[in-house]
């Protein structure tokens, strides 16, 4: 990946689904997550506590909708920035990525 974006600080990204808790709160069994996000030699990552996998989906996608437009405008050609959802293990759930290319 190459320079592009501007970095993004990953603990600022977090929406009303995720919860910055202890993972038992208001009776739920909350399970521990991991926003990461890669834009060039940037790479950061925030910790975060959701029900499931489907929220955790649904909370990378309101995320990024919400950065879309403000990535894009600073994003260079030739670069890429993504985001993902790691689980407790660090391993990838999703990934949400975008690519700028020069293809001539």
């Amino acid at each position: 990946m190459s320079h592009g974006a501007s970095a993004t600080k990953p603990g600022d990204l977090i929406g009303e689904g995720a919860q910055r808790c202890a993972p038992r709160e208001s009776g739920l069994i909350l399970s521990q997550y991991f926003f990461h996000i890669q834009t060039g030699q940037f790479a950061g990552e925030s910790e975060i506590n959701l029900p499931d996998d489907a929220t955790a989906w649904a909370e990378l996608r309101k995320v990024c909708g919400d950065l879309v437009g403000s990535i894009t405008r600073k994003l260079n050609q030739n670069t890429d920035w993504q985001m993902e959802i790691l689980d407790e293990s660090k391993k990838p759930v999703f990934r949400i990525s975008v690519v700028a290319e020069t293809l001539s």
